[in-house]
């Protein structure tokens, strides 16, 4: 079978990654704890997500503060929560360090999914986001 010129084979996972919906969190800095743990499946988190939950704000409270140890914290969260359900969502709740040097217990949801290869992976998120979160489709023209 042959694809006709033109055509797009629908990847959304890819597509939102590429969109900045998505952020892969199978790659740099992320891959190195992941590969430490051997955590190889694929994983997502969006946007909104990746900024109350990683992205760093530096202070003097704590400058060497880095996105992958945020990334390590929800990790061992997730491996800590063992659950026998079929569910495919789950809601965790995290202490979050802040850049005024408090915790703050917040809130993100995890769902498994498939990837556009077919293998099953996480998708982390805000508990009101839904999923899957896919960036329009562009035609070819």
């Amino acid at each position: 079978m042959f694809w006709p010129l033109g055509a797009k084979k629908r990847q959304p996972r890819r597509r939102a990654i590429r969109a900045g919906l998505l952020i892969d969190m199978q790659r740099p800095p992320f891959s190195n704890f992941n590969s430490v743990v051997w955590v190889t499946w694929p994983m997502a988190m969006t946007k909104a997500a990746y900024q109350e939950f990683i992205a760093v704000s530096r202070s003097a409270l704590h400058p060497e503060f880095s996105e992958e140890f945020r990334w390590s914290a929800i990790m061992f969260m997730l491996i800590d929560t063992q659950s026998d359900s079929e569910e495919y969502e789950a809601i965790l709740e995290l202490n979050v360090l802040e850049a005024d040097g408090f915790f703050v217990p917040k809130k993100i949801k995890v769902a498994s999914g498939v990837d556009d290869e077919g293998n099953t992976g996480f998708n982390f998120m805000l508990p009101d986001e839904t999923w899957p979160v896919e960036a329009p489709l562009v035609e070819a023209s």
